[in-house]
């Protein structure tokens, strides 16, 4: 769960990444050009810059960023039964208003921050003065805040303003940090772990003060940190006990910070993402809207392979994924072709980003990773008893068969066929994993 920092405060947080950089004992990599990107037709691309300009900073999500940062979501994903609480345990919680974008930011702004060059400006820092005591922070992230709130039980604005602080000077992954440290808490309160396992710390619900402390051990692999530094997954089959049943995992990692029982596509995209429950594109702006029914397996398959592909081409052209919201393929393509001077088409475009999507599939296979591993913990399999999704127990399997079917992977073995793989070019790759 260790994370690579940028810029002071800005963390590629899931998978470990850092953790890979420690075990080849790399501190940094440092860049440094010195020459502008040469672009091939400057007129064109100017025109398209603005029209992507436009279509981000007039769409709706993006002017909710700008005001609140994506700390803004939170009370509607609460309402929708979406907001994780107290390790994915419950539906509702009480005192979430004080930790919602809107609160902080109305109640104890101090000014708009932003990364280098950047129209969107969505970060924020916050001067919160508690009886002489000035704490001043970054605004956290949407799932920062889920984190290091509601999914341990605080609803303490400042407390959960200093953890999320805290996990990214210690470069912890804020998910897979939050999320053994909820499992350890209710594994404490339903006494699968006592004080003697805890150091004597007193890791109930809603105790920041014991959230920080067993940060610090999972951060330095102390105690019963050693333990929690494994993972969600991995940390629940040591501790035992019945710890399992109550992991919310995939891939033994932490989901994100969205409770998928109100999503049932964000269940899928997360599900058959290849490297773990990471960010890769998905449907749930159609099923937040109504497009596609929350609760069902209709049309999910489809709306993930799709919004995968999409992500993919976000990724690959190497821009900012908030500058990119809102604005359509054809703008993005059409950018793309007046800077390297070569008309890319839609066919183009989709057979590149499968490419991508299927070798990083191939290459986990070929680490291991089987068509048993695309499945949710019994934890996140169980209907939440209130909330916005309320009785809503996912029906997994079907989605991920009709997905495997979409894509062209083999049921049985979860490899791409040999069909998929030569029709996309990797022919090269077909013997290294059939």
């Amino acid at each position: 769960m260790a994370c690579i920092v940028s810029d002071k405060t800005q963390v590629a947080a899931r998978g470990g990444l850092g953790a890979v950089m420690g075990a080849k004992n790399l501190k940094a990599i440092a860049v440094k050009g010195n020459q502008k990107p040469l672009i091939s037709e400057p007129e064109e691309f100017k025109r398209y810059a603005e029209e992507w300009k436009t279509a981000n900073l007039t769409n709706p999500e993006m002017q909710l960023y700008i005001k609140y940062g994506t700390a803004g979501i939170l009370g509607n994903m609460h309402s929708l039964g979406d907001l994780p609480i107290m390790n994915f345990s419950r539906g509702v919680f009480p005192g979430y208003e004080k930790i919602t974008g809107q609160h902080l930011v109305d109640n104890f702004l101090c000014k708009n921050l932003t990364c280098r060059g950047c129209w969107v400006a969505h970060r924020k820092l916050l001067e919160i003065n508690e009886g002489g005591k000035v704490l001043r922070a970054e605004l956290p992230e949407y799932e920062d805040l889920a984190a290091w709130g509601s999914n341990i039980g605080l609803a303490d604005p400042a407390r959960v303003v200093e953890l999320a602080e805290l996990a990214d000077s210690l470069g912890i992954d804020a998910l897979d940090g939050s999320n053994v440290v909820a499992l350890a808490m209710e594994c404490y309160e339903k006494g699968i772990l006592t004080k003697e396992d805890t150091g004597g710390t007193d890791l109930r619900f809603g105790n920041a003060e014991a959230a920080a402390e067993i940060m610090q051990c999972i951060a330095y692999r102390k105690g019963l940190g050693n333990v929690l530094a494994e993972g969600p997954g991995r940390a629940a089959k040591i501790i035992g006990r019945g710890a399992t049943e109550i992991c919310a995992h995939i891939k033994n990692m932490s989901p994100i910070m969205h409770d998928f029982r109100a999503f049932w596509g964000f269940a899928l995209q997360y599900t058959v993402a290849t490297g773990g429950p990471t960010h890769e594109g998905g449907p749930r702006a159609l099923e937040q809207t109504g497009v596609l029914p929350r609760f069902s397996t209709q049309g999910k398959a489809a709306a993930v392979k799709q919004g995968q592909e999409v992500r993919c081409f976000i990724n690959s052209l190497g821009v900012c994924l908030f500058g990119a919201i809102g604005v359509p393929i054809e703008v993005l393509t059409g950018a793309l072709s007046a800077a390297l001077g070569y008309q890319f088409t839609a066919d183009e475009v989709k057979k590149t980003v499968l490419r991508a999507v299927n070798l990083r599939r191939a290459f986990a296979v070929r680490r291991g990773l089987l068509p048993d591993d695309d499945t949710l913990s019994p934890r996140l399999l169980e209907a939440p008893m209130e909330g916005g999704a309320k009785g809503s127990k996912i029906d997994i399997v079907p989605m991920v068969r009709e997905y495997y079917d979409l894509m062209g992977w083999d049921e049985k073995t979860g490899k791409p066929s040999r069909k998929t793989l030569a029709d996309l070019g990797l022919e090269d790759i077909i013997d290294d994993i059939w």
